[in-house]
């Protein structure tokens, strides 16, 4: 292709002769090109522009075809997947040094491109001046007296005729080419400059994504062992009770301490489990780490850059090109600058880099099985083995299950890269160079960045699949193993000894234990008429709906699916688009599927065959026949899944709704009262219209608030999901938001006053401190304002508003009776406040102070959050104390705005830069140095809650006294 381009170039440059209208050539120059099969470049003066045109767009084209040629070359050379170049970034530079180097590298081809650019501007600059000086020097010569001229044929005359003329074309392509290279060269090196930042940053953002999913895995594999460690203690413990309360023989002590002996005992055989699947999970991670995934980035990134010198090497020759002159001292310098450049070769361009840096890579991680908690139950635990049990089987079968089907739909995805990356490469193949070369080479770089691109990710998700095979294979074998026994039991109590006739030796049976579910799931059986379990009586039949135990009203679908384990296992729900049909969620041939319930005309109910009056009737009647749902799914339900309530379980009819009290994320905020005691309560409602994702965000906050109980911790009441609109009911806290609160004028914030309010929301951090509950949003627009001695019994008075998209609660204090109020109360301005954290929909729970990575798209408090959240989106307890020294800010500031007279991007730039706000006026110095220990940049350094809060209940005690 490069010869027939050859030829064709000769030809247009050199194959058509000029029959008239041509000087004489005063002299002729060669330049040398990237191809060295490319036609010599004549410097060749012609008579009118159009001659001029056409020499540059010949020039032009030759570039153009050379850079074409050694980007397929470039290409070619590295998409070869199958051999690994002998010297590469991909081999020699995964150490962290090399990666410095390699942004250093970057860092300095940037400011030698734009130090380019400067000079090519400053030329432009130049040369239009020189074009203009000799624009009037020739013009001077053509304002000549005609009188004065000789009229003889004199060869004077002719030579200055001559001089004047060739003066006239020097100008004018000087000219000309200072303004090429202000439209052309220029542009091209500003948009190779922004493309080589973005390259720069795309690469710092995978390589710091894939090193921290590789030190995840390895995390895992310690979290995994420390937990293995403590269930090793504790179960030990729990089997020293047993065994005294065992030799005691009291009934009720021996029932208690056999029953948290079974629980540590399966706690331990699951974190056992985890822990080996952590473990192959992270030497498959490092594998492909080091052969794959890191090399195929780096790899990636030395082909984007030899990419780049190549245009850079293009860039260079055509301006020195357009900067040649006629001059023999220029000449020489111009072949000079050529043949400089020509000596530049893209894959050649990072050897001494290379060598300089080259560094074997860091030796990989030893993952082996640490037996040592094990070591007191050789008999129930083997080295390095999945535990299969009646304790484990369903916890396996479930996660063997769920394994198999993200197994199922990776090999699909690489199915369809692998397809998009082959043709991908025939596409580059037939990309053929053409007149329309600026384009061409465009669409080239494009389609060999969209190969890279699907080439990483192949290698990422070839690194996912040995690892979910691996795990798979595990937990595969070990149920095949099994095959049609009975798991053994995960705790032998043949031992335990009757007392006085009051205790009865217990052995788990397949209609008692999760054995029978986990067989059900391995060995189909025969389906009877009459299921076992789910036989209908006249009395069941009766029922209404919401009473029957496997309906689980407005559950999300997604959670419907995770109760549903086995074949045969159903439940009935309502649908999550809020229209009120019913759905039937049943578990057939290792796949969930819906079915929706049909109503007809006549009010009846149906699936495919025959109308039913109710639904309970329609279900009790498909368990009774035993027929399959649909024919074309072939599902048939043998076991209802039991919805599981517990006190926090309400329904819509437990609460009577008043008045409206504001609006939040997700829907309205109203006054409700308890039916059975008359409690006031506010009731938080999800607008029918959200999608199932928000549905289960707007429930997440309820999950997370179930397991708290402190004073300090708004109170969740109960959740009611029997239908749509869903409620999340919660305390009613009679003074609102505490933004609002220190906003308010009506209130007298005196310093003991704030400085409780501090100490209250630093007494429920630290409790969630201690339950490793991340907050995420710690804010005075998300606590809240109660009254110890007064509101809580009569005084329910509440408004609400929105403030930043943000739900809140506004209001006043009630005022406190004096003769009736406590002395600790009068010591806080006339009333005792209380403080508590709420609004917990970006909360998080992790374990161990794990760190948690926000992986949602919700917006950010950018003035709130800490520096390493806003920068890689990793969350810790340490980014909630720094948003706590905001509170604290406040607080003593009465509700201004953090960092007044900064927007969101200029506030962030300077905490990044070292600037910490001021004390607000009366803040005492002990408080403004708690806010300033927050707001240290490095998290380790800050403050924890715990010590937070007994600094603060010190400063009140000093106070007070």
């Amino acid at each position: 292709m490069a010869d027939s381009n050859t030829a064709k170039l000769r030809k247009i440059a050199f194959g058509k002769k000029k029959k008239s209208k041509e000087l004489p050539l005063i002299h002729q120059e060669e330049t040398v090109f990237l191809n060295p099969n490319a036609p010599d470049y004549t410097h060749r003066l012609a008579s009118d522009d159009e001659e001029d045109n056409k020499e540059l767009s010949l020039l032009e084209l030759s570039n153009a075809s050379s850079l074409f040629n050694e980007l397929n070359e470039s290409f070619s050379r590295h998409s070869n997947v199958s051999t690994t170049p002998q010297m590469g970034f991909g081999t020699d530079l995964q150490s962290r040094a090399a990666h410095e180097a390699v942004l250093k590298l970057n860092d300095q081809e940037i400011k030698l491109m734009e130090t380019f650019r400067r000079v090519a501007q400053k030329r432009v600059l130049c040369d239009r001046e020189y074009a203009a000086a000799l624009s009037g020097v020739t013009n001077m010569a053509n304002r000549f007296d005609l009188e004065n001229q000789l009229t003889h044929n004199s060869v004077l005359v002719k030579a200055w005729t001559t001089f004047i003329k060739e003066s006239e074309n020097s100008q004018r392509l000087i000219r000309q080419n200072a303004e090429t290279m202000n439209s052309s060269l220029v542009d091209k090196l500003t948009t190779l400059i922004r493309e080589k930042n973005e390259a720069k940053r795309q690469y710092m953002h995978e390589r710091h994504r894939i090193d921290s999913e590789f030190v995840k895995a390895k995390e895992d594999v310690k979290e995994n062992l420390s937990k293995y460690h403590r269930l090793a203690r504790e179960t030990k413990e729990a089997k020293m009770k047993y065994e005294d309360a065992l030799v005691k023989a009291k009934s009720k002590d021996l029932e208690k301490a056999k029953d948290k002996y079974r629980k540590n005992t399966n706690k331990l055989h699951k974190v056992h489990n985890d822990y080996i699947l952590s473990l192959r999970a992270a030497d498959l991670h490092q594998e492909h780490y080091r052969q794959t995934i890191l090399p195929r980035l780096l790899q990636c990134l030395q082909e984007t850059q030899e990419s780049q010198v190549a245009q850079l090497k293009e860039i260079m020759l055509h301006m020195a090109q357009l900067t040649n002159t006629s001059s023999q001292p220029f000449i020489e310098i111009n072949d000079a600058i050529v043949q400089n450049i020509n000596e530049i070769q893209p894959e050649n361009e990072y050897i001494g880099f290379i060598e300089s840096y080259q560094i074997d890579p860091p030796l990989k991680d030893q993952f082996e099985f640490d037996g040592s908690p094990m070591a007191e139950f050789q008999n129930s635990l083997k080295h390095d083995e999945i535990v299969l049990n009646n304790l484990t089987c369903e916890a396996i079968e479930h996660t063997h299950s769920q394994i198999g089907d993200e197994l199922n739909g990776l090999r699909q995805v690489l199915t369809d890269k692998e397809n998009e990356l082959k043709n991908l490469e025939e596409e580059i193949k037939s990309i053929h160079p053409t007149e329309a070369q600026e384009s061409m080479i465009i669409e080239l770089l494009a389609k060999q960045k969209d190969y890279r691109t699907v080439l990483k990710l192949i290698g990422e998700k070839r690194c996912l699949e040995a690892i979910l095979s691996t795990q798979y294979t595990i937990l595969d074998d070990a149920i095949k193993a099994l095959g049609d026994e009975m798991p053994p039991p995960g705790i032998d109590f043949t031992g335990e000894q009757p007392s006085q006739g009051t205790i009865k030796t217990t052995t788990p049976t397949p209609e008692s234990s999760s054995a029978k579910k986990f067989l059900t799931s391995i060995k189909p059986k025969k389906h009877p008429k009459r299921v076992n379990g789910n036989v209908s009586t006249e009395r069941e039949k009766d029922k209404p709906l919401d009473e029957q135990a496997w309906y689980h009203g407005a559950i999300p679908r997604r959670d419907a699916e995770v109760l549903l384990i086995n074949d045969g296992n159903f439940l009935v729900r309502e649908k999550s688009d809020a229209s009120g049909q019913y759905v039937l969620s049943a578990r057939a041939n290792n796949r969930v599927r819906h079915f929706p319930i049909q109503v007809t005309a006549e009010k009846q109910y149906r699936l495919e065959g025959e109308a039913y009056s109710s639904v309970t009737q329609l279900i009790y009647s498909q368990l009774e026949s035993g027929n399959a749902v649909t024919k074309a799914s072939q599902a048939v339900l043998k076991h209802g899944v039991p919805r599981v309530r517990d006190e926090h379980d309400l329904r819509h009819e437990d609460i009577d709704l008043g008045e409206k009290l504001g609006a939040g994320h997700f829907g309205d905020v109203v006054r409700g009262v308890l039916k059975k005691n008359g409690f006031p309560v506010a009731v938080k409602t999800c607008k029918e219209t959200v999608d199932a994702d928000s549905r289960r965000k707007f429930l997440m906050e309820a999950k997370i608030l179930k397991q708290y109980d402190h004073t300090n911790i708004v109170k969740l009441i109960g959740v009611c999901t029997d239908r749509h609109p869903i409620y999340i009911v919660m305390e009613l806290v009679s003074g609102g938001d505490l933004l609002s609160y220190l906003r308010s004028d009506k209130n007298d914030l005196n310093q003991k006053v704030m400085l409780r309010m501090g100490e209250n929301a630093a007494a429920g951090m630290a409790y969630l401190e201690q339950k490793n509950c991340i907050h995420r949003d710690l804010a005075a627009r998300n606590c809240l304002v109660g009254d110890k001695s007064v509101v809580k019994i009569s005084d329910f008075g509440m408004s609400r508003e929105e403030e930043d998209g943000v739900y809140s609660v506004g209001g006043s204090m009630r005022q406190i009776p004096i003769k009736w109020t406590a002395p600790e109360a009068m010591n806080y301005g006339g009333h005792d406040i209380v403080t508590k954290i709420s609004d917990f929909g970006m909360s998080r729970e992790v374990e161990d102070d794990n760190t948690y990575t926000m992986g949602d798209t919700r917006q950010v408090p950018i003035k709130w959050t800490a520096p390493e959240a806003l920068n890689y989106g990793t969350y810790t307890s340490a980014c909630d104390v720094w948003s706590y020294g905001i509170l604290l800010w406040e607080i003593f500031s009465r509700g201004s705005t953090p960092y007044p007279g900064f927007p969101n991007n200029v506030a962030r730039e300077k905490v990044e830069q070292g600037y910490r706000m001021s004390a607000p006026q009366g803040t005492p110095d002990e408080v403004y140095r708690i806010m300033m220990s927050c707001w240290e940049y490095e998290p380790e350094k800050r403050s924890q809650f715990k010590d937070i809060h007994v600094t603060l209940k010190r400063i009140c005690k000093f106070l007070k006294a």
